[in-house]
């Protein structure tokens, strides 16, 4: 996703690159010149380790039938 490309970018520049990112996608192109995830460059590239999880916009796109279920109106996880 795009948050996940402004992550990257930014955690690039603390890593002190330039990470070339697709604006439609988000994958990373490295220094060979292929096209990969994110996440994955990054924990090849540095001390960085993705932790997964499900925003509660994409949860309503992706699985509206369980949004209603695991979301509160305030759109934060039930408790």
């Amino acid at each position: 996703s795009l948050r996940e490309g402004e992550r990257a970018i930014l955690r690039a520049e603390q890593l002190g690159l330039l990470l070339p990112t697709c604006a439609g996608c988000g994958q990373v192109r490295d220094d060979e010149g292929y096209w990969t995830d994110v996440f994955s460059y990054l924990e090849r590239n540095s001390k960085y380790q993705a932790s997964h999880g499900i925003c509660p916009a994409c949860l309503r796109q992706h699985f509206p039938e369980l949004a209603e279920d695991v979301l509160t109106p305030d759109r934060s996880p039930r408790p």
